[in-house]
């Protein structure tokens, strides 16, 4: 069986909504055959004018994400607005990780999202 293919309009889209969305299909609970104990056929998610998609209150200029090197005192800081500027993309994917289950299809489940 071929996985199928859905496009998503991001323009005007909040992003936790959107994630949201992406995240129920990719898991496969937008099928009326979804069982939790079994893995779904993962379907491709096309995202289309990610840079165009809407942050709801502060968050675009208060959020930061937070990531450590491995070397001592090496605590990196990058502000949302400064990563969504650079590469909005990364902002949707660090936002739907978030979303998915902590186990070893969280990687598969992601390489299924395609920017365009």
């Amino acid at each position: 069986m071929e996985p199928a293919h859905i496009t998503i309009d991001a323009t005007g889209k909040s992003m936790g909504r959107l994630a949201t969305q992406v995240a129920r299909v990719l898991l496969g609970k937008h099928t009326p055959e979804y069982k939790r104990n079994l893995q779904q056929v993962c379907p491709l998610v096309s995202i289309e004018h990610i840079d165009a998609v809407r942050f709801t209150g502060k968050k675009l200029s208060q959020k930061v994400y937070r990531y450590h090197t491995g070397y001592m005192g090496h605590l990196k800081e990058i502000k949302v607005k400064a990563l969504f500027a650079a590469k909005p993309s990364a902002v949707f994917m660090h936002t739907i990780r978030g979303m998915l289950p902590k186990n070893n299809q969280r990687d598969k489940l992601l390489k299924n999202i395609i920017f365009t």
